[in-house]
């Protein structure tokens, strides 16, 4: 894998994945509530919404650099930025909105894009081959955890829109 070439799909990717995610969080209302286009955007301002169009924008872009790159560690590194940048919204959000007693939009805003590039920086030079029968029984687990719970929210803090 050349350097250049894989450098340059890093950046271009943490940008899409920042423009996806964002598309993907007005996806929902734009569709005038779609069933099928909440499975992949946010249907409320809840941190579990939020996590969900990280999620699937991230994925996509890891799918197509596995595509491109054709290298095993490429994925498995990939997907555990995936779970690290979910982590870091998760910590971050309830560390600063408890400290402070509320959320603030443009923190939570410029948080979603401090997460994917800590994925992306993180998972740079990791060359480390994951269980893939692991990391795709995980990423089918979590899938499905966002489309169950979409639908059906828990009443509880992660699943309810501020």
């Amino acid at each position: 894998m050349k350097k250049t070439k894989f450098i340059k799909y890093e950046i271009f990717s943490a940008l899409g994945i920042m423009i996806v995610g964002t598309i993907l969080h007005f996806a929902y209302s734009w569709s005038n509530n779609n069933p099928l286009v909440s499975l992949f955007s946010s249907v409320n301002e809840s941190v579990w919404e939020h996590l969900k169009i990280l999620f699937y924008s991230y994925l996509l872009f890891t799918l197509v650099g596995t595509l491109i790159f054709r290298n095993k560690s490429y994925f498995s590194n990939k997907t555990i930025a995936i779970y690290k940048s979910l982590g870091f919204i998760i910590t971050f959000y309830y560390t600063y909105s408890g400290i402070i007693g509320q959320s603030v939009p443009i923190i939570d805003i410029l948080s979603f894009y401090l997460a994917i590039i800590i994925g992306q920086i993180s998972s740079y030079k990791k060359r480390e081959i994951y269980n893939f029968k692991l990391i795709i029984a995980l990423l089918i687990v979590t899938s499905l955890a966002f489309t169950i719970f979409t639908f059906y929210p828990l009443e509880i803090g992660i699943f309810i829109s501020p």
